[in-house]
């Protein structure tokens, strides 16, 4: 190895360090940065539907923004305070207390007249007492810095916006440089890769939303089923927490339940039980059928995906899990996938897997020539491809001679 190969050598891996570093640092621009770009691509086909209606494209992206935050924003105003002051009022008088020892009682009882067997039940509602006490403290403790990271949030919020706007708008210049920059040979395959990506992050994000709305449209029945109070609300609850993989579903439950509770403790069974067959069948057959059919992933990987995402950084890792798997698939098939398909033998890549031998009748449809006989047809190269088959076609004898 010569020294310039080595100098080379060093200086990438010097860079790719220096990047990863960078990467590292500044994970919180980076992070809201991809939430721009999935939350861009979610919106731009309704963007282009108003630019084609003559509206401008600046002005469709601030009309759909204010749309979304409005939307959000109402339903959250007009649902969520009044469940919050039931709850608390509900906490104050000792009513949830009161029910959950009601329940223990029944359940110690039922336990030993049944089965002779002492459940140890009595002591939750003083736990439960406890823990809620606990809970109160810790809120006034942290109150300051719950007020901090609430502003930190909705500031992260303002600049995802404002990001995803740039983005939208400067999407054509963009892409014109990154294909100005590609090889020749290679501009179409960027720009089918760039298309491919942008398509399954908008289609990760649309899906998203029809869960949430699938979720909080099943808690709805259920809840107004059994008569709990406030259903709205806390259907809006749920079909929100949806968004947080893993968590979210038990996030959204653990309101409904106190609610349900101060009903009676058999509402209250009945709702944990309602939301765990929610959760079962959103974990099981909504999410692997819904994201593998948007973003085209196998839903064993998006399982997979999810699981990683969370272990690797947490709720956020989780929610970027399966738009950055989609991505990386995208990547796999346009670079190395499909080229390799490519090389490979027609044979092995064809129709029925089936491999063709000489002298075999075909269904390719060839230039058909006067005559063709079958002992004079050579084996085609296994290199070749159908349109590539030539058919050697003999010299007749003119009539009339012999």
């Amino acid at each position: 190895m010569s020294a310039r190969q080595t100098f080379v050598i060093t200086l990438c891996v010097i860079l790719t360090a220096l990047g990863a570093y960078l990467v590292w640092r500044l994970s919180e621009i980076v992070l809201l940065l991809l939430g721009a770009i999935i939350f861009a691509s979610a919106v731009r086909p309704f963007v282009t539907a108003l630019d084609n209606r003559g509206i401008p494209r600046g002005l469709a992206i601030v009309l759909i923004d204010l749309l979304v935050i409005m939307t959000v924003i109402g339903l959250v105003i007009v649902s969520v305070p009044p469940l919050i002051t039931f709850i608390v009022t509900v906490v104050q008088s000792g009513v949830l207390s009161t029910k959950l020892t009601q329940l223990a009682t029944r359940l110690a009882i039922f336990g030993w007249d049944r089965f002779q067997v002492l459940i140890p039940v009595i002591s939750l509602p003083g736990q439960l007492n406890a823990l809620i006490a606990q809970t109160g403290e810790e809120v006034q403790q942290q109150a300051w810095t719950m007020t901090q990271s609430t502003a930190v949030g909705l500031g992260q919020t303002v600049l995802l916006f404002t990001m995803a706007f740039y983005w939208l708008t400067s999407r054509e210049q963009t892409l014109a440089l990154l294909l100005l920059l590609s090889p020749k040979t290679q501009r179409q395959n960027v720009h089918a890769i760039w298309n491919d990506i942008e398509f399954r992050l908008g289609a990760y994000v649309r899906g998203q939303v029809f869960l949430m709305m699938i979720i909080g449209l099943a808690s709805y029945l259920g809840l107004l089923a059994l008569g709990v109070p406030f259903a709205p609300a806390l259907a809006l609850i749920a079909g929100i927490t949806e968004a947080i993989p893993l968590v979210g579903p038990l996030i959204g439950a653990v309101p409904a339940v106190i609610v349900a509770f101060t009903v009676s403790p058999v509402t209250g069974l009945l709702v944990a039980i309602l939301y765990g067959v929610i959760q079962a069948t959103e974990n099981n057959v909504l999410v692997p059928k819904i994201m593998s059919s948007n973003v085209g992933l196998n839903p064993l990987v998006i399982i997979i995906a999810i699981v990683a995402g969370s272990t690797l950084n947490g709720v956020v890792g989780a929610l970027l899990a399966i738009p950055l798997a989609g991505t990386l698939q995208v990547l796999a098939q346009h670079i190395w996938l499909t080229p390799t398909l490519a090389t490979l033998p027609h044979e092995e890549v064809g129709a029925g897997g089936s491999e063709s031998t000489p002298n075999e009748e075909s269904t390719t449809e060839l230039p058909a020539p006067e005559v063709i006989l079958a002992d004079s047809i050579e084996a085609p190269d296994a290199r070749l491809g159908p349109a590539e088959i030539q058919v050697i076609t003999p010299n007749l004898p003119a009539e009339g001679e012999p």
